[in-house]
């Protein structure tokens, strides 16, 4: 699937009508996977930034404890292009506990872009296995800072995607900084090409 906002008319307008998928209200164990984000500000955001309390309750009350706007989830194995001329987030995560990131390919093609995985709130909590980001991972208002397995920072897109420009990010066969250099996980799932990861990590 190929998520591929039309581009704003005005750079202004780029965070609120570039955004690929948002998530929120209280919503539960959300997948997302094996998608194109291309020319997006924001591709992926769980929860909402203004939530005083929690939106929903569930019966088995799984956290108990502050305004949660997002419960669990899976991110796993997404490409996300930011858009040329405002990428602000590739995946943010607001009120959102314990979701997954997992295997995702974070990348923006102009020199300035604020975050690639953003963390917003005291109740963010997040699991970070594998991903490969062009930018910061930001922890704001708030959120505790989470280790992140696996992570590996992108430089110059060229050492590492075919095309970025183009949204082809496969690696080329150089990539030595990013090819197998992830840890096994039972998370994994199947790579955007429906590959099994243990054709290379």
């Amino acid at each position: 699937f190929c998520a591929a906002p039309s581009p704003p008319v005005e750079i202004a307008d780029c965070a609120a009508k570039a955004v690929g998928l948002t998530f929120d209200l209280g919503s539960r164990d959300t997948l997302i996977e094996r998608t194109r984000f291309v020319g997006v500000s924001r591709a992926i955001v769980l929860g909402y930034t203004t939530t005083p309390t929690a939106p929903r309750s569930y019966a088995d009350n799984p956290y108990n404890d502050g305004a949660i706007d997002h419960f669990d989830g899976i991110l796993r194995n997404n490409v996300i292009v930011g858009h040329p001329l405002c990428f602000d987030t590739g995946v943010e995560l607001n009120h959102a506990r314990e979701p997954s990131v997992v295997h995702n390919t974070v990348v923006y093609l102009q020199e300035v872009g604020y975050s690639a995985i953003d963390n917003r709130y005291p109740e963010t909590k997040a699991t970070f296995i594998n991903n490969l980001v062009r930018g910061n991972v930001t922890y704001r208002n708030g959120a505790p800072e989470q280790p992140a397995v696996g992570m590996v920072s992108v430089d110059a897109l060229s050492s590492f995607f075919v095309d970025a420009s183009a949204a082809d990010c496969h690696l080329v066969a150089t990539a030595s900084a990013a090819i197998d250099q992830g840890a096994e996980s039972d998370l994994a799932g199947l790579d955007i090409d429906g590959e099994p990861h243990s054709a290379g990590r």
